[in-house]
């Protein structure tokens, strides 16, 4: 299967989650602080990582999009056409953190799929709605 969203596209609706994810991060931060006081460098991993894992995963999972796609109106889904799983989902966040995002949306210069190189791993692509 093919994916039909430009590379283009795709950086808004990064641009839009990254910023949608930091503000969630920020507002639970604030909270996490005045129950617990200052946590330093525990804060990266008590509160930033499971909370983009959660937003990610969980809009990808039940909804098929973010709110980034769903504003570009683009959908995620496995090569087959079924929703994504949670192991889908984890494999997706865990390339794009290594590959640094944009590198990995790169590779789909060199593919006759238009995927990028999370889309290859995870078994998934995006689609227009």
């Amino acid at each position: 299967m093919q994916s039909n969203v430009s590379f283009v596209t795709r950086i808004w609706a990064i641009i839009y989650d990254t910023l949608l994810v930091f503000s969630l991060i920020f507002a639970i931060g604030l909270i996490v602080q005045a129950v617990f006081g200052d946590l330093g460098d525990v804060f990266f991993y008590v509160v930033t990582l499971p909370t983009s894992y959660i937003y990610f995963s969980q809009s990808w999972t039940k909804g098929r999009q973010t709110l980034g796609m769903k504003a570009l109106k683009f959908q995620i889904v496995q090569q087959n056409g079924e929703n994504i799983t949670h192991k889908q989902a984890l494999t997706r966040l865990f390339c794009a953190a290594i590959t640094l995002i944009f590198i990995g949306h790169l590779y789909m210069f060199f593919n006759d799929g238009n995927l990028s190189l999370q889309d290859k791993i995870s078994k998934t692509l995006f689609v227009k709605n």
